[in-house]
């Protein structure tokens, strides 16, 4: 939901993953591909790719009220008015003067922080660097064998297309590849210091869930509903309360599978 975080430049790995106004846009709450579904919520592992390639257009802030950068179609695109309903009437208590557009973004804002915190998981890092690094190896060896060609017979430059589909031979492009991948600084340190690093820039302590559930909706909630978020129990002892209940179907609307205790051991117990 909301905002890019200052991007990580050693790690540009995890960051890259494309913008709201570019290529393919999949609807982020309720919408055509599903983004995102926690089995365990602590536990993300492959199941944070579901954040890829929307979010990560606007500029680093938590959801303190601060306009992203989405007109208002687009940002009803990700965030359509049904399953905007949804969220506002599932905190019971709708304030008179409700900016339905700014609550829209501010959504989004938070969707976006948590994909990037998400993201930034050790094991996440760790893969994509281990396949930087066989990129790396693999290009080598190519660069090695079409330098090879264009001293012998130049079979592969002779066959190579030039047009505006191919505007240059595949040896300088090769070339080109393992010289970004050479500047990639995240690409030789540890895993766990980056990770480290993300959350110090996101400013935020525990799991990427339940750093969305007590600071990120929390900002949004408290800011348009007027209300205090918090927690309640009934009689038979389930969890509620308005907070609750918008938090409850925040996650459903992202298919984000958490049982109710999970979001009430959060709210009851929040991360300092």
């Amino acid at each position: 939901m909301v905002g890019r975080a200052a991007p990580d430049h050693r790690v540009r790995s995890v960051y890259g993953l494309g913008e709201l106004s570019g290529g393919r846009r999949d609807r982020v709450f309720g919408g055509v591909q599903r983004q995102i579904q926690v089995t365990d919520p602590d536990q993300l592992g492959d199941r944070t790719a579901g954040c890829r390639a929307t979010l990560l257009l606007v500029p680093s802030r938590r959801c303190s009220g601060m306009s992203i950068e989405l007109d208002a179609d687009t940002a009803k695109y990700f965030l359509d008015d049904l399953t905007l309903d949804g969220i506002i009437n599932a905190g019971r208590e709708t304030p008179a003067k409700l900016d339905r557009d700014m609550l829209r973004r501010d959504l989004l804002d938070c969707y976006a922080q948590y994909c990037r915190a998400s993201a930034g998981r050790p094991g996440i890092i760790k893969r994509q660097i281990d396949r930087l690094n066989s990129i790396q190896k693999h290009a080598r060896w190519l660069v090695e064998l079409l330098k090879a060609d264009d001293a012998d017979l130049k079979i592969i430059r002779g066959e190579w297309p030039l047009n505006p589909d191919h505007p240059a031979h595949l040896l300088p492009q090769v070339t080109f590849l393992l010289e970004l991948i050479d500047k990639m600084r995240g690409a030789k340190e540890k895993p766990g210091d980056i990770a480290e690093s993300i959350q110090a820039r996101l400013g935020m302590s525990g799991s990427p869930l339940q750093w969305l559930i007590n600071v990120l909706l929390r900002g949004v909630y408290e800011k348009h509903f007027g209300a205090k978020a918090g927690i309640s129990r009934n009689a038979d002892g389930t969890p509620s309360g308005p907070y609750f209940h918008f938090v409850r179907q925040v996650l459903v609307a992202l298919k984000s599978k958490c049982a109710d205790e999970t979001i009430a051991s959060y709210l009851e117990k929040p991360e300092k």
